[in-house]
C-alpha cells in the first residue's frame, strides 16, 4: 500500500526479481556498517556485505538474508542486486543464516586459494 512515506524496493538476483513492493524503511548491511534508507533518500550506490536486509512495510518488519551485492538509490526507487536472497521471519534465524552464508563463502574461498596454490606448484615443477 503506497503512502506518503513509502518508496519502491526491488530485490533482484540473477535468477529472478525476488521482491518488488512499496516499503517505508530499509536497513541494510554495507561494507561500512548498517545503513538505513527512507523516502527521499539522496541518490547513492552502496556495496552490500552478506547479512540481513530489514524491510518495514505497512508496520510489519520482514528480514531477508542476502549475499554480497550492491544497492542503488535513485528517485525513491531502491534496487538491491545480490546473488542470493531468502526471506526469514525470525531475526535470530536471519542472523544465523547470514553467518552460515558468510562461513560457507569463506570456506569456498579458502578451498579456491588452496587449489590455486596447488596448481601453481604443479606448473612451476614442469
Amino acid at each position: 500500500m503506497e503512502n506518503e512515506h513509502s518508496f519502491t524496493l526491488n530485490i533482484l538476483t540473477p535468477q529472478q526479481l525476488f521482491l518488488s513492493r512499496d516499503v517505508q524503511a530499509l536497513v541494510c548491511t554495507t561494507l561500512n556498517g548498517k545503513r538505513g534508507v527512507l523516502k527521499n533518500h539522496m541518490t547513492a550506490v552502496m556495496a552490500l556485505d552478506r547479512g540481513v536486509l530489514e524491510v518495514l512495510c505497512d508496520g510489519v518488519r520482514t528480514n531477508y538474508v542476502t549475499s554480497q551485492g550492491f544497492l542503488e538509490v535513485c528517485n525513491n526507487v531502491v534496487n538491491v542486486f545480490v546473488q542470493s536472497c531468502s526471506k526469514e521471519t525470525d531475526v535470530a534465524d536471519a542472523t544465523n543464516k547470514a553467518e552460515l552464508l558468510r562461513s560457507s563463502e569463506t570456506l569456498r574461498l579458502r578451498e579456491h586459494r588452496r587449489n590455486a596454490v596447488r596448481l601453481a606448484r604443479i606448473i612451476t615443477k614442469n
